[in-house]
C-alpha cells in the first residue's frame, strides 16, 4: 500500500503465508542476510552486490508505472 504522505514510500506486510515460511525457516530479520551473505563464496557475495544498482532501477520503473 503506498503511504500517503510520502510518494516515494511503499508500505508493506507481511502475508499468513508469508509468516508461516517465515516461523518455519527460523528468519529472524534483516541481519541474518547480512550475516549470511558472509557465508558466501566471496565471488557470489560480489555478483550479488553488482546486481544491486539494477534492483533499484527496476524499483524506480515500477514507482513510475500508473
Amino acid at each position: 500500500m503506498s503511504d500517503e504522505r510520502d510518494g516515494r514510500a511503499v508500505r508493506v506486510r507481511i502475508t499468513a503465508q508469508g509468516k508461516a515460511l517465515q516461523d518455519r525457516l527460523g528468519w529472524s530479520g534483516p541481519g541474518l542476510f547480512s550475516e549470511r551473505l558472509g557465508e558466501l563464496p566471496e565471488e557470489h557475495a560480489a555478483r550479488l552486490l553488482a546486481v544491486l544498482p539494477v534492483l533499484e532501477e527496476l524499483g524506480q520503473l515500477m514507482r513510475k508505472r500508473p
